[in-house]
């Protein structure tokens, strides 16, 4: 299996995942909640069993919507480290066939420059949003690099460490089922029922 192989077969088996759940989810909702009355008669003789099957009974009145939202965020996250993972695959195969890093495309360079310039805007800060970076390693490899160095190392994360969308404080709510963003935000806004 060629490494761009990974990132497909590794989303394929977290969208699997996700599928597994949501079945699971409806087979609970189906037997322990609207079968909970013959369930509880039929286990009468175990007081825990009952408890906890009392305890399922009150989540029927949650609809199914709930139980399917952190599917979307996981899916969501699916996504993004398919992303992630094709980037460093896809980055990994050029730097291996060019050998030196003036032999990589102008594109090439010209976006793992933009990217790095991205990251470094925050090293003064020490660490990027939400996470810690090792700015030096980065700066390291951006010095060999931009030196032409026979060994030289391109950080895939560069190109994706930023893509995520930070945390907005101007968000709107219009009503109690909508979010609506900014004009500018450019994000797929899911009702909330």
């Amino acid at each position: 299996m060629t490494s761009l192989d990974t990132p497909k077969t590794l989303a394929s088996t977290y969208l699997s995942e996700l599928r597994d759940t949501a079945e699971i989810r409806g087979i609970f909702s189906d037997i322990l909640i609207g079968r909970n009355g013959e369930l509880r008669g039929f286990l009468s003789y175990d007081r825990n069993v009952v408890d906890r099957l009392n305890d399922a009974a009150r989540l029927k009145t949650t609809g199914p919507a709930a139980l399917y939202r952190g599917l979307i965020v996981q899916s969501v996250s699916v996504f993004e480290n398919f992303v992630k993972e094709l980037a460093s695959a896809t980055i990994a195969l050029n730097v291996n066939r060019a050998g030196r890093y003036s032999s990589l495309s102008d594109k090439f360079r010209n976006q793992h420059a933009y990217h790095a310039g991205q990251v470094l805007t925050h090293v003064n800060k020490g660490v990027l949003p939400g996470q810690k970076f090792g700015f030096s390693i980065l700066m390291k490899n951006l010095g060999d690099c931009f030196s032409d160095q026979d060994s030289f190392d391109v950080m895939p994360e560069v190109f994706t460490l930023l893509m995520a969308m930070p945390l907005r404080t101007d968000w709107k709510i219009y009503s109690r089922n909508w979010i609506s963003l900014p004009r500018s935000t450019q994000v797929l806004v899911i009702p909330m029922q």
